[in-house]
């Protein structure tokens, strides 16, 4: 090889930084290989959360729809399973094994049937986002409260008449929806007293027209 090649390539290499290299590209590729796998096991984690309630809506038993979810709960710890959306599914009820997904931060229900939410619901402790929209919901658990990182709850056209008293432990809470509440029942919402004590509540949303205020009464209750 002429001399000149051998001066632009530089000296040789030795065998440690060789090595060392190869090192460093085994490792990125194992890391992009496992970033691929979490990501293919948090999509098939959902889709198996989708069947699970065309199962319960097709009459299988709780008991059942209970276990497979558990099932799911496994492998959504090594998927980091942190996204949900199961709006318009008819579901009727949340299993309690569902509190289990504690890596959990954005989570869809809206446009259901739920009558409830479970108190285990106080096991998403990195909860951001949840929505609650278009269920017949009369009240919210006390639980609610535990969810300390929660930032934005929409509880829009539901039959909600008060918020638990839990609701000021929802420190981080920006953005509470409560649109078309009113539609549901006698035109009254009481909210606790303790709904002053949320610091960064800046953005609350009741969605009345100005002409029909009127007709509603918001007061604060001890």
């Amino acid at each position: 090889m002429p001399t000149f090649i051998l001066r632009t390539l530089g000296p040789r290499t030795s065998h440690d930084s060789v090595d060392t290299a190869k090192q460093k590209l085994s490792e990125i590729e194992c890391t992009i290989s496992k970033k691929e796998r979490s990501l293919l096991k948090m999509i098939d984690a959902e889709k198996q959360l989708v069947e699970i309630y065309e199962n319960a809506k097709s009459g299988k038993g709780k008991d059942v729809v209970v276990e497979i979810v558990v099932a799911i709960l496994h492998r959504s710890n090594e998927a980091e399973l942190n996204k949900i959306d199961l709006s318009n599914q008819r579901l009727r009820f949340l299993p309690e094994a569902f509190g289990k997904i504690r890596g959990l931060k954005v989570l869809n229900l809206s446009t259901n049937q739920l009558q409830m939410i479970p108190d285990s619901i106080a096991g998403l402790e990195n909860h951001e986002e949840l929505n609650l929209a278009s269920n017949p919901l009369e009240t919210l658990p006390n639980a609610i409260g535990f969810l300390h990182n929660l930032k934005i709850l929409d509880e829009s056209s539901n039959k909600l008449e008060t918020l638990p008293d839990t609701i000021c432990h929802c420190r981080n809470l920006i953005t509470l929806e409560m649109k078309l509440v009113f539609e549901f029942f006698m035109e009254v919402i009481e909210l606790p007293l303790s709904f002053l004590l949320i610091p960064n509540l800046s953005n609350l949303e009741f969605g009345i027209k100005r002409y029909d205020f009127w007709k509603i009464w918001i007061y604060i209750y001890i």
